[in-house]
């Protein structure tokens, strides 16, 4: 594998002349831990797949049920020392974030629906333990979401919206802000849905469009998995979550089993190598 640095890799990207298209934020500064505001906080893209994505949904488009992440099912002792952030459900974290609902927890980060006091739109953050030992990884991925808002945003891949860090009962914890996805495949595939087989070839069609666009920019995914292909969902769905708080399932207006279903795949957690 090729050991080039970021700064090889953004002078690639100034040659480049194959997505023109796609150079909307060449602009944006990277962003600094000190600096939460410095990256634009966006809503959701409009895509020719997800015809209700950013808007309310039409009446026609079925729904799916998916079992909500417990927040009592992160173990207790995650917690303690170098562990996860304590945080509740309608708490206000860093001065500028209202969180809303628990998504889930992976590793070294939980992921949390919250409110932007500034702007008022609907954000998912990811929390990482106050471990020293995750930093690296944490700035790895942060590196590579600048790298990529450079080079512009692509449909398949989720949007990131900013770093920052905050301080939770005296621990330091960073903190990546993304766009609000809705499920994974892998809880899609263990709802037992049954997918049309028009359905399929769009999924593996708008996986490969991400993972091709990475590999132009030299980059590999090392964690493609069911868990980290998710759903992009509409305004609507956004709100629901929200004021469903506590509520044991999200319902989510996704059509997966007619031949002409539109949707829109996102490839996340994108952890790569160079």
């Amino acid at each position: 594998m090729s050991k080039r640095n970021l700064g090889t890799m953004e002078t690639d990207s100034q040659n480049m002349e194959e997505h023109p298209e796609k150079l909307s934020r060449s602009n944006a500064p990277v962003a600094s831990p000190t600096a939460i505001n410095q990256l634009p906080t966006t809503s959701r893209q409009s895509t020719s797949n997800q015809g209700s994505s950013g808007k309310a949904p039409s009446l026609q488009v079925p729904t799916i049920k998916i079992s909500c992440a417990e927040l009592d099912s992160v173990p207790e002792d995650e917690y303690g020392e170098n562990g996860f952030a304590r945080i509740d459900i309608e708490q206000e974290i860093g001065g500028q974030f209202d969180t809303l609902k628990f998504l889930g927890f992976g590793a070294y980060a939980t992921i949390w629906l919250v409110k932007n006091r500034v702007d008022g739109k609907y954000e998912a953050l990811k929390i990482t333990k106050s471990n020293p030992d995750y930093e690296e990884t944490v700035m790895r991925e942060v590196q590579f979401m600048n790298y990529m808002i450079k080079l512009g945003t692509h449909e398949n891949i989720v949007e990131f919206l900013g770093f920052t860090e905050i301080n939770v009962d005296r621990a330091i914890h960073q903190v990546l802000r993304f766009e609000v996805l809705g499920p994974n495949l892998d809880e899609v595939l263990q709802s037992e849905l049954k997918f049309h087989p028009d359905v399929l070839k769009n999924m593996i069609k708008q996986l490969l469009k991400a993972v091709e666009y990475i590999h132009r920019q030299h980059i590999i995914h090392m964690d493609i998995k069911t868990e980290n292909i998710m759903f992009a969902i509409c305004d609507e769905d956004i709100q629901m979550m929200a004021i469903r708080s506590y509520a044991s399932n999200n319902i989510y207006h996704l059509d997966l089993t007619s031949a002409d279903s539109k949707f829109t795949l996102k490839l996340a957690d994108l952890d790569w190598q160079l």
